[in-house]
């Protein structure tokens, strides 16, 4: 049974990007780095062939990056701290680009001189780009612990027992997020609870960073199409929940469209001077949800479609699967 009366959600629930990695990224050899985090950028680097710096942002940030082929470009550059596009910017020198988020993958780059559709060349990542550390590991001082339903061990008394703190609760299944002193005292926790037959389940807790910050530029494609909102309380409504980063409800061109926001993190405003990669997805769904009305011939028509944003991450660089679970707990 949902929530939120009067409303359907997809079936599929659209837009969470599970983020790839957005750390240091640096080909292992002694003449340079170029070290490519979420939201600043160092570079050291002399003489690079295009392809290998490009490599490196797209090991580094997951896009999937297309460029125009020319073997005899090189890049040569030295800064710190510098935000990603002006990194771009300065990295790629005379050429254009654009950074264009995608509904269905992860964000994509194109670089090419003077046109979008130059840029047919991908940047196939190799072993020697990937950054050390880059799979995602389990948080090392926590753990999921699920309880049987009537157990008479409630979480407050096994944490005590466990010199434990309650660091998120999902009481409606019995999911308690259980923090840690350090590792060692996680993994003697998670030997003695194996015992208790009052545990369901024992599960490590991952991390997940959060996107990277957007700049999605115009194309030669031409403006979004419009699309007027039903606002009817007969219509059949679908709902699109997208977990994500904050959506910037106000600087949307969408803004009829979108619901208020859930945050799992109450007060977090997210800043005015960049776009969220949450905003930026959620324009991306209704702008294709435009684009195929118009291929109909319905452009214009009235349509029962909405957003629910639901903030995953607030102010923070990564989430964690037990905050993902809470937020798609609040989307249904």
């Amino acid at each position: 049974m949902l929530r939120r009366t009067g409303l359907k959600l997809c079936s599929a629930i659209i837009g969470f990007a599970v983020a790839l990695d957005v750390g240091a990224g640096t080909p292992p050899d002694a003449t340079g780095s170029l070290v490519w985090k979420r939201d600043q950028v160092d570079a050291h680097i002399a003489s690079w062939p295009l392809p290998r710096v490009l490599e490196v942002i797209s090991s580094a940030t997951g896009w999937q990056i297309y460029v125009e082929p020319d073997p005899a470009s090189t890049v040569t550059a030295e800064f710190q701290d510098v935000k990603p596009r002006e990194a771009l910017q300065r990295l790629l020198g005379g050429l254009n680009f654009a950074v264009l988020p995608q509904s269905n993958g992860p964000e994509k780059l194109f670089v090419y001189r003077h046109s979008v559709s130059d840029a047919t060349q991908l940047v196939q990542v190799t072993a020697r780009s990937v950054p050390p550390g880059k799979t995602r590991a389990p948080i090392a001082n926590e753990l999921i612990v699920t309880l049987k339903s009537g157990s008479k061990d409630r979480v407050d008394a096994l944490s005590k027992r466990l010199h434990a703190t309650v660091a998120g609760r999902l009481e409606t299944v019995h999911a308690y997020r259980l923090r840690f002193e350090n590792e060692r005292a996680a993994r003697a926790a998670r030997g003695a609870l194996e015992g208790d037959g009052d545990v369901a389940s024992i599960e490590n807790n991952f991390s997940i960073v959060a996107p990277g910050i957007l700049e999605p530029l115009s194309m030669s494609s031409g403006p979004a199409p419009s699309l007027n909102p039903n606002v009817s309380p007969a219509a059949d409504r679908v709902v699109i929940g997208l977990l994500d980063t904050a959506v910037q409800n106000q600087v949307t061109a969408f803004k009829d469209f979108v619901q208020p926001e859930v945050s799992l993190f109450d007060g977090y405003q997210p800043p005015a001077d960049q776009i969220t990669h949450g905003t930026a997805m959620a324009e991306t769904i209704l702008d294709g949800v435009a684009r195929a009305l118009q291929d109909y011939g319905d452009a214009g028509a009235k349509i029962a479609v909405s957003i629910l944003p639901i903030d995953i991450y607030g102010g923070s660089d990564s989430t964690s699967t037990f905050d993902l679970a809470r937020g798609l707990y609040e989307a249904l």
